[in-house]
């Protein structure tokens, strides 16, 4: 979560976009759902700003409805307060509905796709749009979150090989965008949902693979 110092930032950066001033209407409501986030930087509440940051984008996407950009966004603002929310099983499946209005008019729309995973990614829902999840790979072929990405779903749903197939195209992939002169953070975090699949297989002699790798 963003300490003072991001919080400050933000709050600068939305001062610098009103004074530039919105060419659209749609920007305006952009600009002010970052200001309903970034006021007052001092305040320690988070989840009141994920609060107003959904309040705002759901006037936004009210304004604005199609666009898929705002759509995405305030889908994104509905998931990060669902499982605070009375029924966070109607809220999440309130984003999967407005993600799937985006994904039948853009289906390589990364967004819709991504988000739509992690309305999905709780129990009672991981079975819904299997099509949207598989598609990722597709969309960012050489993406490593992109590719791990759909194991949230296939974990859930046990399917094993389905988590080792592509946990092992995000651990290749994260090779190739280096952090620096560190490996990225996405290729341990592949391996370490590899590891978990290899072992719910009961297949040690993979599983001890990976870990070697690991070291």
């Amino acid at each position: 979560r963003p300490g003072v110092e991001e919080l400050t930032e933000g709050w600068a950066a939305v001062e610098a976009a009103r004074r530039l001033g919105a060419e659209s209407p749609r920007e305006e409501a952009l600009v002010e759902a970052a200001a309903a986030f970034f006021d007052n930087p001092e305040s320690a509440d988070y989840w009141q700003r994920i609060d107003r940051f959904e309040r705002a984008m759901a006037r936004a996407h009210a304004a604005h409805p199609e666009e898929p950009e705002t759509t995405a966004f305030y889908a994104l603002a509905r998931l990060a307060t669902a499982e605070r929310a009375e029924d966070p099983s109607a809220q999440r499946a309130g984003a999967a509905e407005l993600l799937l209005t985006i994904y039948e008019r853009q289906p390589n729309h990364p967004g819709a796709v991504h988000y739509m995973i992690h309305a999905n990614d709780v129990d009672g829902r991981a079975d819904e749009n299997l099509d949207i999840v598989r598609s990722y790979d597709e969309i960012a072929p050489s993406v490593p979150h992109a590719l791990h990405m759909p194991t949230h779903i296939f974990v859930r749903l046990g399917d094993w090989d389905e988590v080792i197939r592509w946990n092992e195209l995000s651990a290749s992939a994260a090779l190739d965008f280096p952090a620096g002169d560190k490996t990225s953070h996405h290729h341990i975090h592949a391996l370490d949902y590899l590891l978990y699949a290899h072992l719910q297989r009961a297949d040690d002699q993979r599983a001890r693979e990976v870990l070697d790798a690991m070291h």
